[in-house]
C-alpha cells in the first residue's frame, strides 16, 4: 500500500512540474485549470499528501496566471492563503536544511539538496508574487519577513541562497 502511495505523490509531481513548465506566455483557458488547482493546494492544506516539490509546482503555476487574469489575486490571497502557506513551507523547509553543513560543502561543490532547490524556487515565487499582486496590506510585510528570516538562517553559509534571495 505505500509503494502505491510513493507512486502516487511520483505521479502527482511529474504532472504538476510539467503544468509549471507551461510559462505564462501560453494563454491558458481559466476553466481548464482553476478549479483542479484549487483543488489539490485545498486538498494538501488538510491531507499534507503532496512532496514540497509539488506543491510549489502547484503555486507557482497558479501565481504566475496573474499576467493573464489579474482577478486570481483575490483566490490566491483570500481563498487558498498563498502568503500563510508559503511562510509555513519556507519555515518546514529551512528546518530540514543543514546550513553549516553546506558551508562546508560549497568547497567541494556538493550538490544541492532537495529542500534547497525547493527553498529557491519558493524564493523566486514569492517575488513573482509581491511583483504582481496589487494587494500592499500585512500580506506584503509577511513575505518580506520570510525573505528576512531566510536570509538570516543562510547569511553566513550559503552564498547562493544568498544571491538568489538578493536578486529576487
Amino acid at each position: 500500500m505505500k509503494e502505491e502511495n510513493e507512486d502516487a505523490k511520483k505521479e502527482a509531481e511529474m504532472a504538476l512540474l510539467a503544468l509549471n513548465c507551461i510559462r505564462n506566455k501560453y494563454k491558458v483557458p481559466e476553466e481548464l485549470y482553476l478549479d483542479e488547482i484549487k483543488e489539490i493546494i485545498q486538498h494538501h492544506q488538510k491531507r499534507h499528501n503532496l512532496t514540497h516539490l509539488s506543491y510549489q509546482s502547484a503555486w507557482d503555476f497558479l501565481i504566475n496566471r496573474f499576467h493573464t487574469n489579474i482577478f486570481l489575486e483575490d483566490t490566491i490571497v483570500n481563498d487558498l492563503h498563498f502568503v500563510r502557506e508559503a511562510a509555513r513551507e519556507i519555515e518546514e523547509l529551512s528546518k530540514c536544511v543543514d546550513w553549516k553543513k553546506r558551508k562546508e560543502g560549497e568547497e567541494k561543490k556538493e550538490k544541492k539538496t532537495k529542500e534547497e532547490i525547493v527553498l529557491v524556487r519558493w524564493v523566486r515565487t514569492l517575488e513573482t508574487f509581491s511583483r504582481l499582486c496589487k494587494l500592499r496590506n500585512e500580506e506584503l510585510a509577511v513575505i518580506i519577513g520570510i525573505i528576512v528570516q531566510l536570509f538570516r538562517a543562510a547569511k553566513f553559509f550559503s552564498e547562493d541562497m544568498i544571491r538568489v534571495i538578493i536578486l529576487s
